[in-house]
């Protein structure tokens, strides 16, 4: 299993047709005049692709907020995921594109956090997210 992409945007749509409509796309840094910060809304976009060996069983998806010091800043949120092979290709990469309800986030102080991405209890990637004051 591996991430195929994940990043942070100013805001995200899907579609009728589960296409994910992105702008802002990459944005790492919050800039805020005060802290804690008001309740801050970054939405993450995130592909996750499983080869056919990993098909046919559940998979657990968490997503952590955490600290510079290691801390995690917010409840997590996390998903169960079963990859379907697909009958015509069955050799095939099997995707899923997520766009995480991380919720409305207070950040304590200004610093480096970073979320990370797991499944199954280990780690696939980690995206960095700077605050800083303003």
């Amino acid at each position: 299993m591996r991430v195929a992409f994940a990043f942070f945007a100013e805001a995200v749509s899907i579609s009728e047709v589960d296409r994910v409509d992105v702008r802002g796309a990459g944005a790492d840094t919050i800039w805020a005049a005060r802290f804690p910060t008001p309740a801050v809304q970054l939405p993450l976009v995130c592909r996750i692709e499983a080869s056919p060996r990993e098909c046919e069983v559940p998979h657990e998806l968490r997503f952590e907020l955490i600290d510079a010091d290691g801390y995690v800043v917010c409840q997590s949120w996390q998903m169960t995921w079963r990859p379907e092979r697909r009958a015509a290709e069955p050799y095939r990469v099997v995707h899923v594109t997520i766009v995480p309800p991380l919720g409305a986030i207070r950040f304590p102080a200004p610093g480096d956090y970073s979320l990370h991405i797991l499944a199954d209890n280990h780690e696939l990637a980690v995206v960095p997210l700077y605050v800083r004051a303003a």
